[in-house]
């Protein structure tokens, strides 16, 4: 229903905000278990050698490309920034409160739920940069994997950043206007 999307933003059109909440919740949780249980997990760190260091953005690279590209939804699955938005609240915390920051700041002030996640998309990316002292030295995995995950945001964005631009994209608390019944076609 809707845009067909299983992100938050459309759970909330279709089902209502509690909904939306309820599904935001859960996608941000679906990033930050697996990374916090590599990133504070002792049990791991017995066999695991080296590879601790990497084992935590792999696990968020991982739970991102899991829920944009779900097998069972036949890789249609949502936009990605609310498992993001776990990921990097483990991995990176500043970073990433920034980055919500500039989320809540431009959604309040735009209600345009695209140009809020694009741009703290962008804010993640450059606070990284700004705030960890390691980033391009010790911390290098985590920043290159915030860079990666800032560009899948982006173009998993597309669609919406054409409708911005041509002034089509929806507000959220907008009355959509009725559309003409269209055939549906099955997720799988």
């Amino acid at each position: 229903h809707g845009s067909r999307n299983i992100g938050a933003t459309n759970v909330a059109r279709v089902c209502g905000t509690s909904w939306g909440i309820a599904v935001f919740v859960l996608d941000l949780l679906k990033g930050v278990l697996p990374v916090a249980a590599w990133t504070f997990s002792r049990f791991f760190q017995g066999w695991a050698g080296e590879l601790l260091e990497l084992a935590p953005v792999f696990a968020g690279f991982g739970a991102i490309l899991g829920h944009v590209f779900p097998i069972y939804l036949g890789f249609r699955g949502g936009r990605g920034v609310a498992t993001a938005a776990g990921v990097f609240l483990v991995l990176t915390p500043a970073a990433a409160g920034i980055a919500l920051a500039t989320w809540a700041l431009l959604l309040a002030v735009f209600r345009y739920v695209s140009l809020a996640s694009v741009a703290a998309a962008l804010a993640l990316m450059g606070a990284q940069a700004l705030v960890d002292e390691k980033a391009f030295r010790g911390r290098f995995p985590v920043t290159a994997f915030v860079a990666v995950a800032v560009a899948l945001v982006i173009l998993r964005h597309a669609p919406n950043i054409r409708r911005l631009i041509s002034g089509t994209e929806h507000k959220i608390g907008a009355k959509r206007a009725p559309e003409a019944p269209a055939e549906t076609k099955p997720l799988v």
